[in-house]
């Protein structure tokens, strides 16, 4: 709806709408709860998009989100790639301060504490911003237009990876399981996206 097409910002796309799920999750996994406050930066901006989509889709015209503006001296950029950037970077500013603050002040909970190891937290923080850059960097690649070629299997290659390390984490919950995010099936496809990404490049 937002006609932000193919290539690497349909990623970006996808990472602005799982980012503030698995972070909130990741927060009661280490907390044992979850508690939102009256406006809550994951889920605000999560319906700040959802309200931006809804209206495109009824009340703007055809190259609403297409036309080309000058911000701020930048040069001439699409509207739609503008809110892309917009959304994404408060998005990342939200997510991180509220989960972080969260995450500080229960850090002396017993929760927290038996949940805690060496770097467990650092691993499990980095998996989505890891598989974001992963596949954004797939994108930059000569010769890689995955995304830009069939936006359909980009999406589902990365919305498979994040739903199973999603589903890993809140089965590591409700078992009491420490949460492994990066495993075998994860790292094979990495590095078959390397793989893919040098053999076009030569």
């Amino acid at each position: 709806m937002l006609q932000v097409g193919g290539g690497w910002l349909t990623i970006l796309g996808m990472m602005v709408s799982t980012f503030p799920a698995y972070y909130l999750i990741l927060e009661e996994y280490y907390l044992g709860q979850l508690v939102l406050p009256m406006f809550s930066g994951p889920d605000d901006l999560s319906v700040l998009y959802y309200w931006i989509c809804l209206y495109t889709a009824y009340h703007s015209e055809s190259n609403f989100w297409t036309a080309k503006y000058n911000f701020f001296g930048f040069g001439e950029t699409q509207l739609n790639h503008c809110l892309m950037y917009f959304i994404s970077f408060f998005n990342l500013i939200a997510v991180i301060s509220g989960v972080s603050s969260n995450l500080w002040h229960g850090r002396h909970t017993e929760h927290f504490q038996k949940r805690m190891r060496n770097a467990s937290l650092h691993l499990h923080a980095s998996y989505a911003i890891l598989l974001s850059m992963i596949f954004i960097g797939y994108e930059f690649c000569p010769g890689t237009e995955g995304a830009e070629l069939y936006p359909r299997l980009a999406m589902l290659a990365f919305g498979a990876q994040f739903l199973q390390g999603q589903l890993r984490m809140l089965l590591a919950g409700v078992t009491n399981d420490n949460f492994k995010p990066f495993r075998r099936t994860n790292v094979l496809s990495w590095v078959l996206l390397a793989l893919n990404a040098a053999s076009g490049a030569l």
